[in-house]
């Protein structure tokens, strides 16, 4: 490589790494300010609900892939680098030989396997990642990881009802138009669940919490539709009170388990 094109690529490189840094910095903030609101609410005994331990699982993943995307940026600076005139190849060994379990930006703290997205879907995850950051989608979905996909979109934010309705707020129509937006020309499925609290309910048009959660998956995917998302995409799904093992236990707030979850699932065909 010549020195002036080694030079145009060592800026770009070292532009990546601080953006990196950056981005490192503001993420690790959030993650620690969950963590004290959820030591806080063990320390009063209060039931800590699963969306906000979840969410703390999924924030320390993304940490995990902007580190590994910072060192993939650093070895390749490293590359370019070795043979210009001013290069510190012992630094910048150095630099990129660091770990990132010993990464001031990670927490140190256990996280779940089965929320650890591969090195092989990295960079999907982190390009997904980007893009809810430009539709400013980042505060309603986090990146897990998903069987046959590179990794899934799931809200952290819930879409919440009043008791015994499914009728959908309008104050979530600016984020189904962003979801809208977001999914327009992108090849994707969208799996809308529909959930209820422990309160029976027995109506004609209701006689279960199996047929209340689904009315309110429904509704959402009308809500969608009518923002213009194509209604093949969606499949909808019900556990009406129940919850799958990672959901449990309940939240003592009733109105916390009267709600909707979504799932983008990208590149599916």
């Amino acid at each position: 490589m010549k020195v002036s094109a080694a030079y145009d690529h060592s800026e770009i490189y070292r532009h990546e790494i601080n953006l990196l840094d950056r981005e490192l910095q503001h993420l690790g903030q959030d993650l620690q300010w969950l963590e004290n609101k959820i030591s806080a609410m063990r320390l009063m005994n209060r039931l800590v609900p699963g969306a906000l331990r979840r969410s703390v699982a999924y924030k320390k993943n993304h940490l995990a892939l902007l580190v590994h995307s910072r060192n993939q940026y650093r070895e390749m600076l490293a590359d370019v680098t070795a043979g210009l005139p001013d290069s510190d190849s012992t630094a910048q060994k150095s630099a990129v030989s660091r770990e990132p379990e010993n990464d001031p930006g990670v927490l140190q703290q256990d996280t779940d396997p089965a929320l650890v997205l591969s090195a092989r879907d990295s960079r999907t995850a982190h390009a997904l990642l980007a893009q809810m950051q430009a539709y400013n989608m980042a505060d309603w979905f986090d990146i897990v990881p998903a069987r046959r996909h590179a990794a899934a979109l799931v809200t952290t934010l819930p879409i919440q009802f009043s008791s015994g309705s499914a009728v959908v707020a309008k104050e979530y129509q600016g984020f189904f138009k962003k979801i809208s937006a977001f999914v327009k020309d992108r090849p994707m499925h969208i799996i809308v669940d529909g959930f209820a609290d422990p309160d029976p309910i027995s109506t004609r048009k209701y006689p279960s919490n199996f047929e209340l959660g689904a009315a309110r998956a429904a509704n959402v995917i009308h809500a969608l539709t009518d923002c213009g998302v194509d209604p093949a995409l969606f499949k909808a799904a019900t556990t009406g009170k129940y919850r799958f093992p990672d959901d449990r236990p309940l939240s003592k707030k009733k109105s916390m388990e009267r709600y909707v979850r979504i799932t983008l699932l990208p590149g599916s065909s």
